[in-house]
């Protein structure tokens, strides 16, 4: 069954107090009539008609329905009565009206869900799918749900026409096939021509990380429909990027449990970490049941992690931490087991305020109890323990947005950073040395369409993308392919310029949107192709920030 939720307003309060007001002026109808009828009827030309209060409680309903019989004799009537043979029928169109509404208003719901656009659609009934309807209502979205995502489902909450689809169906179908499935079929009742403020955006939530990668890498080598962006989201990934990208910086860290949540904590870490000029390497402990097999497996799949971190590994309960530590995160999956080690590990606790960080989701509910008020039921050891709750860390919003195409321009722009930090550029020299979210948006825009052409480079020489479970396969690109996908990549560039309004200019002028390498390639300057030649051998290292890699085929 279909469920539309939107956010509440002033319409619908002004409606309530409309019905509000219809029910006292029918109650006022009522007591004005009888007062009325008693009156009229005590002259003896009406004696013929009943005068018993039940005999005037029946004229006086027969006054909402424009049939009171002592009325048709004609005379005059009392005030109170005159008022009440006008608005007591009133009251009953009033009445009918909203039943006709009510009667009406679910068709009125799926037709207008039918055709409507730029809604999102939530597909599942797990605490995942509320915490996403939530956030959308929160941020100001039209919400439809529905319990699957078959054809006839979709097609009824208006998928055609949506801006965003999650499907959300519990990972334990399946690992996430329901999912894959319902934004599959999602993608094919697309209809391009419904206005939307942008590109469909449909996403399978999976709790496979390398089942995730896989995914991505064969939609990153397929042809993409139009207008259609499509990706594979796992919630401890965005969970962790969205902390991390709350927490200040600093060393050394402990990562105890190395599930999902865990690794991505580390990976997110290091991705910060490597900008930090002449800050060194990042210490860091791992710590878990199976850590010396994890970790280098991990090590392997992650360039980030292996160049940019200097790892311990202890298998098994955590260690007296290291002096001064920055962070001690505890991530087991299992929620229990890591309530029970943060409580119980005395060592874990010395440390700053909100130091000892514990992952929770179906236990997120202990969180209220801990605090160091007199509201709260138990201590939280003078504010040094911090629980997060990872379902809503990844529904937020912002998060949301951060799709694949929008990743990969992420890690376009932070391997052009970590080059330039390499040459002994520091950050802040120029407009394009910042991190992301401070990056100006004609900036991230020119990122994202280098890495919407990453498909489609990679397909011109016949080879594919690849998730990375371990060393990457060995791979070059020959001098010819460097030449052909240089070649596109200007004139991929050219075409994004002229679309945004940049003409050909000996001189470059920024404010005029004129450039002198909007020519074509034949012409184009030798220093300029060799920056076309440099975008295209980026392109390993850019999809190793992903964990991807180019095989042939």
């Amino acid at each position: 069954m279909a469920v539309n939720e939107t956010p509440g307003g002033t319409s619908s309060r002004l409606w309530a107090g409309t019905r509000w007001l219809f029910v006292v002026l029918g109650a006022g109808a009522l007591v004005l009539g009888f007062l009325g009828l008693q009156e009229f009827l005590g002259a003896e030309q009406y004696a013929h008609y009943g005068r018993r209060p039940l005999d005037v409680l029946y004229y006086d309903l027969q006054l909402f329905v424009l049939d009171s019989a002592p009325l048709g004799d004609g005379g005059v009537l009392p005030l109170r009565l005159e008022v009440a043979r006008f608005l007591a029928p009133a009251v009953t169109l009033f009445a009918l009206a909203e039943t006709v509404r009510v009667l009406l208003s679910g068709e009125w719901s799926r037709w207008r869900s039918r055709t409507a656009g730029g809604h999102v659609v939530v597909v599942g009934e797990t605490p995942l799918a509320d915490a996403l309807a939530a956030s959308a209502l929160a941020d100001g979205r039209r919400v439809e749900r529905i319990a699957a995502g078959d054809e006839l489902s979709l097609r009824s909450v208006g998928a055609a026409g949506a801006d965003v689809i999650h499907a959300c169906v519990d990972h334990q179908q399946g690992g996430g096939a329901p999912n894959i499935a319902a934004v599959a079929t999602a993608v094919a009742v697309v209809e391009p021509g419904l206005v939307r403020s942008g590109p469909l955006r449909a996403y399978a939530w999976i709790d496979d990380q390398v089942l995730g990668r896989a995914l991505a890498a064969r939609w990153l080598s397929h042809a993409t429909p139009d207008g259609v962006r499509l990706d594979f989201l796992v919630a401890d990934e965005l969970a962790a990027r969205e902390l991390v990208r709350s927490e200040p910086l600093g060393a050394p860290l402990m990562i105890i449990g190395l599930g999902a949540f865990g690794q991505s904590l580390l990976i997110e870490y290091a991705r910060r970490w490597r900008l930090l000029t002449g800050a060194g390497r990042l210490p860091v402990t791992l710590v878990d049941d199976a850590a010396s097999t994890t970790v280098p497996a991990l090590l392997d799949t992650w360039d980030v992690v292996r160049d940019h971190c200097d790892v311990t590994v202890v298998d098994g309960p955590a260690p007296v931490p290291a002096a001064n530590r920055h962070r001690v995160y505890v991530c087991y999956d299992d929620e229990q087991r890591a309530l029970s080690t943060a409580l119980t590990m005395v060592h874990l606790w010395p440390g700053d305020p909100g130091s000892l960080v514990v992952r929770l989701d179906r236990l997120k509910h202990h969180s209220v109890v801990f605090g160091s008020t007199a509201d709260h039921l138990l201590d939280d050891l003078r504010g040094r323990i911090r629980m997060i709750d990872t379902t809503v860390l990844a529904c937020r919003p912002m998060v949301l947005d951060e799709d694949l195409t929008e990743r990969l321009a992420r890690a376009v722009h932070a391997h052009y950073l970590t080059s330039q930090v390499a040459k002994g550029t520091p950050m802040g020299a120029n407009a394009s040395m910042v991190e992301w979210d401070d990056l100006a948006e004609d900036a991230r825009q020119a990122n994202r369409g280098q890495a919407a052409g990453i498909g489609a480079k990679i397909q011109a020489i016949g080879a594919t993308v690849a998730p990375r479970v371990g060393p990457a396969e060995p791979f070059a690109f020959t001098p010819a392919e460097l030449d052909q996908l240089a070649e596109l990549e200007h004139e991929r560039w050219c075409e994004e310029r002229t679309a945004a309004g940049w003409t050909y200019a000996e001189t470059r002028d920024n404010d005029a949107k004129q450039h002198p390498s909007l020519v074509e390639w034949a012409v184009l300057s030798p220093s300029e192709r060799a920056k076309d030649r440099e975008a295209v051998q980026n392109l390993p290292a850019i999809l190793a920030e992903m964990a991807l890699q180019i095989v042939r085929l």
